[in-house]
């Protein structure tokens, strides 16, 4: 036995040193015991499984929970980590020891739930989804987009903690945990682990399998799309009894622009109705005023608002193929882009629901889009607005020409947020437990365990936590408190295979004891729960037979005293 400072360290296995500790004599358990113990092993489809008789798992994991329930003291907790597959037995077993189970705890990374997901929602066409929205759905019905195939949800959990917003060289900004991670050009990282000059990951994002039956006339998008640049709809002060399909629409321009009223007019009277051409105001500008119940019936159900401020695409524009969401675009730069060689510029005011559209359109095309928030300057007077480009092609860093530097999902920055914020993690069905957002930036739900089966991983960890007694917590936050907690599983320096975060730990070991209480971890490991307790003035008994890692924690236990 080694002690240092608050810690008491065994080397040998749990079955031969916890029988020498004395009865009632610790004030909780946390620990995550090792499941694979099987001597068995088989082949199943060309891959190594173990064998499912698990009877020596069971009897090892009988006897080291009966010495659990023997030295932990009445109305004490344990938390134990357990492979999702094997929560149920776990359970049982600490029910035929003595324990009595409370709940399940969680441990993952997440999103905040403003952020854009590309998802399909039951039957509907694929299109961008709100988080907040899509967490008030069940799981089943959601699918998203994995940068290959479309996967289930297989379920959301929220939490409250500190968030970063990541700055994009294409002005996207992405708020999420510090612990979220992302598919990067230095392979997975966490949101605390990428730096300004790494980019990120992303994809093209398909459109819907089938589309609406009937045909829409592709000026009719154009349409549409210079509406938004340029169009508005004329007041319903004192006409109670006007109905909104009969208002007159108005479109905006300069008087050199005489090809787009005669397209206006073309189109009008496919339909039946008038457009007729008035001098406004300015010196040289133009209103075209339209009347047409179709072309008023075609914006109400395509589009949502009425001000340059306020108007964004309805849900219905998604089912659309993209030879509508091109033209549709195409219509929006006519009216407020200008062509400058092979990109268009942008200046349009500051309406990010209408940014968002257009990013998410941009991936499904594979366009290079690119806006950030400026301050622009009319008549004397200035407003907030959106400045950038757009290019008919996507990036390609091995372009002639081309520098990693131009890449559209760069880091530039990364800024911590002042408050805490609610956040949300997001678990797919997906092996490869990424999914697109409504950009075409690829995220990451979590670090699954590995497992050995021909079946789907589990995109949370989890622990279970049962007590001798009545275990009452040490919560002092009138019931805000949850059973899921957030941390980042990438831990500096590796030292273990399955090591745990250390604030992770410090967090769980304060819900089940007080300062100067004891703490035992059957199976040390590499000592975090050790070095968790000692940095919160706990004691420490950990019991590890690897010598290997003994001595890994012997020196971690000594650098945490001198520290303390």
């Amino acid at each position: 036995m080694r002690k240092i400072g608050r810690a008491r360290l065994y080397h040998g296995s749990c079955q031969d040193v916890m029988p020498k500790l004395a009865d009632e004599s610790v004030d909780a358990i946390v620990t995550d015991p090792p499941y694979e113990c099987s001597t068995t092993v088989i082949t199943r489809q060309g891959q190594k499984d173990l064998d499912s008789n698990f009877g020596e798992w069971d009897k090892f994991f009988t006897d080291w929970l009966s010495e659990a329930y023997r030295v932990l003291r009445p109305n004490s907790g344990m938390v134990v980590f357990v492979p999702a597959t094997r929560f149920e037995t776990l359970m049982v077993h600490c029910e035929q020891v003595g324990f009595k189970y409370i709940q399940p705890w969680f441990w993952h990374k997440c999103l905040a739930p403003d952020t854009l997901l590309y998802a399909k929602v039951d039957e509907e066409p694929p299109r961008p989804w709100r988080l907040s929205a899509l967490v008030k759905k069940r799981p089943a019905r959601v699918k998203l987009w994995t940068g290959q195939v479309w996967s289930e949800a297989t379920c959301w959990s929220g939490s409250t903690q500190d968030c970063y917003k990541l700055v994009l060289r294409s002005g996207e900004t992405i708020v999420c945990s510090g612990h979220h991670k992302w598919p990067t050009n230095r392979g997975l990282l966490s949101t605390k682990e990428i730096a300004p000059g790494d980019c990120l990951v992303g994809c093209l994002l398909p459109d819907a399998d089938e589309m609406i039956g009937h045909a829409i006339n592709n000026e009719i998008a154009w349409f549409l799309g210079l509406y938004l640049a340029e169009g508005s709809k004329s007041s319903n002060k004192n006409k109670s009894n006007c109905h909104k399909s009969r208002r007159s629409i108005q479109i905006s321009g300069h008087e050199k622009e005489t090809f787009r009223f005669e397209r206006i007019t073309k189109l009008v009277k496919q339909y039946h109705g008038t457009a007729r051409w008035h001098r406004d105001k300015s010196k040289h500008g133009v209103t075209i005023h339209i009347h047409s119940h179709v072309l008023n019936a075609f914006i109400d159900t395509y589009i949502h608002g009425h001000s340059a401020k306020t108007k964004r695409l309805s849900s219905l524009v998604w089912s659309r193929d993209n030879t509508f969401l091109r033209t549709l675009l195409l219509g929006f730069l006519e009216g407020d882009g200008s062509v400058e060689g092979n990109r268009t510029r942008l200046n349009i005011c500051r309406n990010k629901a209408l940014v968002n559209d257009f990013r998410c359109i941009c991936a499904r095309l594979g366009y290079d889009l690119r806006l950030r928030e400026a301050i622009a300057k009319c008549k004397g007077k200035q407003y907030k607005s959106y400045s950038g480009s757009i290019r008919f092609e996507p990036y390609f860093p091995n372009k002639t020409g081309g520098r990693p530097s131009e890449n559209p999902l760069e880091i530039k920055s990364i800024i911590k947020g002042r408050k805490k914020r609610k956040v949300w993690d997001v678990s797919i069905a997906h092996e490869s437990h990424t999914f697109a957002l409504a950009n075409g930036i690829l995220s990451h739900n979590s670090n699954p365990p590995v497992s050995m089966r021909n079946s789907l991983q589990w995109a949370v960890e989890h622990m279970i936590f049962v007590s001798k007694g009545s275990c009452k917590l040490r919560i002092d936050n009138r019931g805000k408190a949850h059973n899921i907690f957030s941390h980042s599983s990438s831990a500096s320096p590796r030292l273990h295979p399955t090591q745990k975060p250390v604030e992770l730990m410090i967090n769980l070991i304060k819900f089940v004891t007080d300062v100067d209480q004891w703490i035992l971890d059957p199976f040390n490991g590499s000592g975090s729960t050790g070095a968790a307790a000692v940095s919160i003035h706990r004691n420490y008994i950990g019991i590890e037979q690897d010598t290997k890692y003994f001595k890994r924690t012997v020196k971690r236990l000594k650098q945490e005293v001198e520290l303390e």
